[in-house]
């Protein structure tokens, strides 16, 4: 979705509708509803660290469902959340009011961009899971940290990570 390049540019371009952190939101809260310990814990640590990098404050909390969490630093972040929550149950009317309510608050194309984002989430996590795809760095205090205040090793997919690293992650 962001080219290489990029993967470290925090800002928004003129060409998007969302910013990093918003779309570190959108994906966190899929992975996290999906119980994907791999994109949760890479998103988490992406929103931390865009935040880092703007200048921003965040509550990483918005990635399990927080409200007040998603709130902080992310413009939009309870719309683009509920969102992101609506897309991932299927549910028809809940869908109608967050899109809707998103498209009064933010415009069209933040709605485009954020279903984008969530879409490519909702199947990225298939993938990781049913690949049994293990955490790149198990032993990044940064992670450690992202992982303990969101307890991601109660996630059913925490155990690609704990298998590959043996011993690295209990439940």
């Amino acid at each position: 979705y962001i080219p290489l390049e990029k993967m470290r540019d925090y800002y928004q371009g003129d060409a998007r509708a969302l910013n990093r952190l918003q779309m570190e939101l959108v994906a966190g809260r899929v992975s996290s509803i999906n119980e994907c310990f791999y994109w949760t814990n890479a998103h988490a640590s992406m929103l931390r660290g865009s935040a880092s990098g703007s200048g921003v404050e965040v509550d990483i909390q918005g990635i399990n469902g927080n409200a007040d969490a998603a709130a902080i630093g992310v413009e939009f972040g309870v719309f683009l959340m509920r969102f992101a929550e609506a897309i991932v149950s299927r549910d028809t009317q809940l869908l109608k009011t967050s899109r809707n309510n998103l498209l009064d608050i933010a415009g069209p194309k933040v709605v485009v961009e954020a279903a984008a984002v969530a879409a490519n989430f909702q199947r990225m996590v298939r993938i990781a899971d049913s690949i049994g795809i293990p955490i790149d760095e198990i032993s990044s205090e940064a992670g450690n940290k992202v992982r303990e205040e969101l307890d991601l090793a109660k996630f059913t997919s925490a155990k690609h990570t704990s298998d590959h690293y043996i011993g690295g992650l209990t439940k």
